[in-house]
């Protein structure tokens, strides 16, 4: 949430969805990394996911937990486990009737921000030459 265009209050509300669920009271949330990859893996592939889904928009019809899992898994070749799914739902899950509507989930994806890698210190010109030095030199050893 915190890499997308949504105001404060906006995240706010999703986080407090989550926070209110009746299966957090009993146990918190946690994902494994297998969980995170494959979260990250579809919106990689999110592209693919927003056409099939747009569909149901066009048709004015919400997205099924079913349906979405099938998009899902022609999307990135396996269904989201069923811990992730759950966390969508409730976080996205605007209206609270068990299914996902094109403005409940892509479209906020689809609004995140990708940041860039941009390094705001610039390298010292003599750190960058030695470091070409040292690299120049390498190769020059491995090449004997």
């Amino acid at each position: 949430m915190a890499r997308t265009d949504l105001k404060d209050d906006e995240i706010h509300e999703y986080i407090s969805r989550v926070a209110s669920s009746e299966d957090l009271s009993r146990q918190p949330a946690m994902i494994t990394f297998r969980q995170f990859a494959q979260f990250m893996k579809l919106l990689n592939n999110l592209h693919d996911l927003d056409i099939a889904l747009r569909m149901f928009q066009i048709a004015k019809k919400p997205v099924a937990v079913k349906e979405f899992q099938r998009a899902v898994k022609v999307c990135i070749g396996e269904p989201l486990d069923d811990t992730i799914m759950s966390l969508i739902l409730k976080i996205f899950d605007d209206n609270g009737d068990g299914c996902l509507s094109y403005e409940e989930f892509i479209k906020v994806m689809k609004h995140r921000k990708i940041k860039q890698g941009v390094v705001k210190n610039q390298v010292p010109l003599s750190t960058w030459k030695a470091f070409t030095k040292c690299v120049l030199r390498q190769r020059k050893m491995d090449s004997y």
